[in-house]
């Protein structure tokens, strides 16, 4: 019983290592923002958010 366990274990590792990877393109550049398009968050001021204390 352990050594047919023992092999289908084996099987299976085997099986699993031998599958390549799919083979992904790489994701595209965001593009830059068009020109007169402000950066809202230069303006906004920042927030700082502390835990409650108890």
């Amino acid at each position: 019983m352990r050594k047919s366990f023992a092999l289908l274990l084996a099987a299976t590792a085997c099986a699993a290592l031998a599958q390549t990877p799919p083979k992904l393109e790489p994701l595209p550049e965001v593009p830059p923002p068009p020109p007169g398009v402000r950066d809202a968050a230069a303006d906004d001021p920042r927030v700082l958010i502390r835990p409650e204390e108890g």
